[in-house]
């Protein structure tokens, strides 16, 4: 528990470092601008760093940082949104912005970190963990086919999202109709996770991943998190992109409507956005997302209606985020640093998850390993906190490098 609150404190205190109030009739004309979304995604990096570690089994058990276990999507809708905002403002303020898009935007800003990345972590996995794979496994991952690293689903993702764009907006024509091919390749996305599911259910008997034995002669791209779209967090947050298109082209409407009895809309929208995560909890409890595990079959049905039932709480969790920022701004050298290298330390957390293992996993297991004062929790949140920087740094470097090489 103490972990759990100076944890909480740790975040909730960079947050307040260098808060500045509107007033109360006043408002933040800024708050949009590029020094205040890269503080805002200095925030959501620390807190997805966060929701890694507390995914992890002795953190589970032990009930520590349980305020981040459940709520990694809303952080990552933070990075989706500001994606979204920044192409569009982007589109309306530089000439042929589409000049390049895919070479700029995707290829050098993406894939070549996404593929150095996965060379990275091939590295990592065959020295350092000493791992035996299948070579198709380590010519897929390389390449990018499948994932290396359980955590390189948001380049991906986002390519997607960006060749949407492209394809949407890139000739002159309707907004309305650029923003419903966005909507359609979003929903899509999601349809393709709720048919696949979280591993390949398809490739053997029904249900053979139930047993011991349908594990030991499976293969190794019938595992989870290996495709692209296996799991409901490549989808849940996409639709946070999407809005960030919206608010772009709209903002100064939205913005004027909500200044006016903001007070009275802030409310109601704290209160939609507490009625909508009962209503994404309860759509978990009842239908889920990890319905292979039931025993009936892969459970697609229960999927779309858990995947709908989540979506108006990312939605107005994001707006109650903006309206929020509207009134109280908040920049630091520390949120600075961290929206600096947001996506690095982002690809590089599973390596410093893995790195210490041992320290909270018993030898050989995956059996959490509790001691008394759970000690060893703070030391494997310092070391994998502390990793995560230190190996983003290093990766940033690599990928500025190799980019330079390449020009």
């Amino acid at each position: 528990m103490v972990l759990s609150f100076v944890t909480y404190g740790f975040v909730i205190a960079i947050m307040l470092w260098g808060v500045k109030f509107a007033g109360i009739k006043g408002f933040h004309e800024d708050f949009m601008s590029l020094k205040k979304t890269k503080a805002l995604r200095g925030v959501s990096a620390v807190c997805v760093i966060l929701h890694h570690i507390s995914q992890q089994e002795a953190f589970k058990e032990t009930k520590t940082l349980s305020f981040f276990e459940n709520i990694g999507l809303y952080f990552v809708a933070v990075f989706f949104f500001c994606s979204g905002y920044g192409l569009v403002k982007s589109l309306r303020t530089k000439p042929d912005y589409f000049k390049g898009f895919v070479k700029n935007r995707i290829v050098k800003t993406l894939w070549i970190p996404f593929i150095i990345n996965s060379c990275l972590y091939c590295l990592f996995y065959k020295f350092i963990m000493n791992s035996d794979f299948p070579v198709s496994k380590w010519i897929c991952g390389v390449l990018g086919l499948t994932l290396i690293n359980d955590y390189a689903w948001f380049p991906v993702v986002l390519t997607v999202l960006y060749f949407a764009f492209f394809f949407a907006y890139r000739n002159e024509g309707s907004e309305k109709k650029g923003n419903f091919i966005v909507a359609l390749v979003i929903f899509f996305m999601a349809c393709l996770f709720c048919i696949e599911g979280h591993l390949a259910w398809w490739a053997g008997s029904r249900n053979w991943y139930l047993s011991n034995e349908g594990w030991a002669s499976s293969k190794w791209w019938m595992g989870v998190k290996v495709f692209w779209f296996s799991g409901e967090w490549w989808v849940n947050s996409c639709i946070a992109f999407l809005m960030g298109i919206l608010f772009a082209q709209k903002e100064k409407g939205i913005t004027a409507w909500f200044k006016k009895a903001y007070f009275l809309k802030y409310a109601a929208v704290l209160f939609l956005t507490a009625a909508a995560f009962v209503l994404s909890f309860a759509g978990m409890e009842k239908f889920g997302y990890w319905t292979e595990w039931n025993g009936t079959g892969p459970g697609i049905g229960n999927k779309f209606i858990t995947f709908f039932l989540q979506e108006p709480s990312v939605i107005f969790t994001v707006i109650l985020i903006f309206m929020t920022m509207m009134k109280f701004n908040s920049d630091n050298p520390v949120l600075r640093f961290f929206g600096n290298i947001s996506l690095e330390t982002y690809l590089m957390n599973y390596m410093a998850i893995l790195l210490f293992w041992s320290v909270i996993y018993k030898a050989g297991t995956r059996e959490p390993l509790i001691v008394e004062g759970n000690l060893n929790l703070v030391k494997y949140t310092v070391c994998v906190f502390a990793a995560s920087v230190v190996l983003g740094l290093i990766y940033k470097f690599i990928c500025t490098g190799v980019k330079k090489l390449i020009k």
